[in-house]
């Protein structure tokens, strides 16, 4: 159901007497929101490879993530789509992170790449690919920068993804088109927007 209804049977008192109305009362709207729900890191590979490297600014946390190469640093992570995702809606990816030396305007570029299975499935070894190119803008040091991903949940008509589903995905930063900034991106935060409806299923 798109439309969020609500029937109210309601009684108002009057000074004259007591007025009483009995029916249905309809209130239409979207009746959706939006939950992010942060993916599990899959932290026994990056203590295998002891990478990425751990990074703390202050009270920040963070992974380092330098351009990547051959067997080189990267973060993996898994998720199991949610019973109140309206299954109509792309899946949004935001990661959230700073640059960790000075640079002057320069570009990054963040790879996702991402793989899903239906419930009893094995996951297939086939990723669909996506990037996102970020210009930093003058004197960028320490500041937090949001890159979004738009995962299509319906890339492929005969198998969309739907609810329950598990969801892989890794984050990778590669080479940007021209400008790249010298300084490593370190990765604070990766979370997974889903638009919902309020009257569907319980999480």
């Amino acid at each position: 159901m798109n439309a969020l209804q609500i029937l109210l049977h309601t009684t108002n008192t009057m000074s004259a007497g007591e007025s009483t109305f009995s029916g249905q009362i309809f209130l239409t709207g979207n009746g959706k929101s939006k939950i992010e729900l942060r993916p599990v890191l899959d932290h026994a590979t990056l203590i295998a490879t002891g990478k990425p490297t751990r990074v703390t600014r202050g009270a920040f946390h963070g992974f380092s993530m330098p351009i990547y190469a051959a067997d080189d640093e990267e973060l993996f992570f898994r998720t199991t789509t949610p019973n109140r995702w309206d299954e109509e809606s792309d899946i949004i990816c935001r990661v959230r992170g700073w640059i960790d030396t000075a640079n002057t305007d320069k570009k990054f570029k963040l790879q996702l790449s991402y793989a899903y299975a239906e419930p009893g499935d094995v996951l297939g070894a086939t990723t669909t690919d996506l990037e996102t190119e970020t210009s930093t803008g003058t004197a960028a040091q320490y500041t937090e920068f949001k890159v979004e991903f738009t995962i299509d949940y319906n890339s492929v008509a005969e198998n969309p993804i739907s609810k329950n589903d598990l969801v892989a995905m890794r984050l990778r930063r590669i080479e940007a088109s021209s400008d790249e900034i010298t300084g490593e991106f370190v990765i604070g935060h990766v979370g997974l927007v889903f638009q919902r409806n309020k009257m569907g299923e319980a999480i």
